[in-house]
């Protein structure tokens, strides 16, 4: 999976998640987040690999976004910040959020922000690069085989 989303001939988009593919995601922290917690998010420890990977698909030409949710803007303002903290290469206006009330709102809402890139580019191919079985199991669902959903652990050599 690796060298096909970096394959130079294809023109792609590529949808990264933070929580679990850029970072880290500890068991436990779903809580503080609801409660709307932003320290959660700026000590997290970064996922080097996978950062490295966003890099070259960008260095590549891909067309990458970053699609995370929150529950509130002060969520979001600290995800930005830790992401041009870790991805300093990686332009703002890229990172886009889905506010949430709750985890299975968050799934839908997800979703439907991903179909909406999709259908807002020109790239044949879109990578959904997620560590959410649900969010990956709904991508599948769609029954689009130019989406493609792709668990982090693959982007790894």
């Amino acid at each position: 999976m690796y060298r096909m989303i970096l394959n130079k001939k294809e023109k792609s988009t590529v949808i990264f998640d933070m929580d679990g593919v850029l970072c880290e995601y500890r068991f436990g922290e779903g809580n503080k987040i609801l409660n709307g917690d932003i320290d959660v998010y700026l000590n997290k420890r970064p996922i080097k690999e996978a950062i490295r990977f966003l890099k070259k698909c960008i260095c590549r030409g891909k067309n990458c976004y970053i699609v995370t949710s929150c529950v509130n803007k002060a969520q979001y303002d600290a995800k930005k910040e830790w992401i041009l903290r870790h991805a300093p290469f990686f332009p703002a206006e890229k990172i886009l959020c889905i506010f949430h009330d709750d985890f299975k709102d968050r799934i839908d809402a997800k979703v439907n922000k991903i179909i909406d890139i999709y259908s807002n580019c020109d790239n044949r191919k879109c990578y959904v690069i997620e560590d959410t079985h649900d969010i990956l199991y709904k991508v599948y669902s769609i029954g689009d085989s130019n989406i493609i959903p792709v668990h982090v652990i693959n982007i790894f050599k």
